[in-house]
């Protein structure tokens, strides 16, 4: 929009008219959310307004930069710099962590050879199923029953004393004991103690 101005040689109606068009285009007073009796007052005020909200946003700023330290101070001890890392790689977080990750596979495979004697190797097992550790120990776990079965004459589970024929059924060794008890000592003719 151009500037309106009246000129000396406008008739008394344009003049009105472009009176009119400024009072128009600077607009109510009255309507003004404010108390201002001027324009200038108005914008004079909005502007206080305006400075006021920029230096409360400053000072909220300044103190979440504080927070912020703060934190920083309390997570990592001080100011935070890469070059406070101990780890080999110090050109991110990322790569220090992936160079911790790759010194710790190291240092797990390192264990395992000491533990093992050489890396963990499921054909090293002198079991038959050699697919998996789980697998291995149920075969071991097989031919334990198997054996148990043999020689207990059980299926495994817990052994069944019940079947001894001994009085003592409360333990293995009781019921030795009670066997042993009732030996008969057999002595030779010159009175030597033959069963020992």
């Amino acid at each position: 929009m151009s500037l309106i101005n009246v000129d000396l040689s406008d008739t008394i109606a344009t003049w009105k008219n472009k009176t009119n068009q400024i009072a128009s285009n600077l607009g109510d007073l009255a309507l003004l959310n404010d108390s201002s009796t001027s324009i200038v007052t108005a914008i004079n005020n909005l502007q206080n307004g305006y400075d006021s909200d920029i230096a409360s946003l400053d000072s909220s700023v300044l103190s979440l930069d504080s927070d912020v330290l703060s934190l920083r101070t309390n997570v990592y001890g001080g100011t935070f710099s890469l070059s406070a890392l101990t780890t080999t790689n110090k050109s991110s977080i990322i790569a220090a962590i992936n160079g911790l990750q790759s010194e710790t596979d190291s240092d797990i495979l390192r264990i395992r050879t000491h533990v093992y004697g050489a890396t963990l190797s499921l054909s090293a097992l002198t079991t038959t199923d050699k697919s998996s550790i789980i697998g291995a120990i149920n075969e071991v776990d097989s031919d334990v029953l198997l054996l148990r079965g043999n020689v207990y004459g059980d299926s495994g589970g817990i052994l069944n004393l019940s079947a001894l024929t001994t009085t003592n059924k409360n333990s293995i060794i009781a019921a030795i004991n009670e066997l042993d008890r009732r030996s008969i000592d057999i002595y030779n003719a010159s009175g030597i103690l033959l069963n020992t």
